[in-house]
């Protein structure tokens, strides 16, 4: 990671280490959202969300869709089951 001052970074990814984190500046308060969202390069998916006082919170983006598609793929397996033992007249 790389800062040049205190209120801003150069770039949103980069290896979570103790150090990085606590050097992670408080979303600016003058900024339109309310957390400086940053990601690991090493974890897929894990997020580090830096509040306006500079309080850090972590969590992971889970894919929104992924029970539709479990729904979706599901469907598919019964009609391939279904198709398979269908025999034509």
């Amino acid at each position: 990671m790389t800062i040049n001052n205190p209120n801003t970074i150069t770039t949103k990814k980069f290896k979570f280490t103790n150090a990085n984190i606590k050097s992670l500046p408080a979303n600016p308060a003058n900024s339109s959202s309310t957390e400086l969202e940053v990601s690991d390069t090493e974890i897929i998916g894990l997020k580090c969300l830096s509040g306006k006082t500079g309080n850090k919170d972590f969590g992971t983006m889970v894919d929104s869709l992924d029970d539709q598609k479990d729904v979706i793929n599901w469907w598919a397996e019964r009609l391939a089951v279904t198709l398979s033992s269908w025999k034509t007249p």
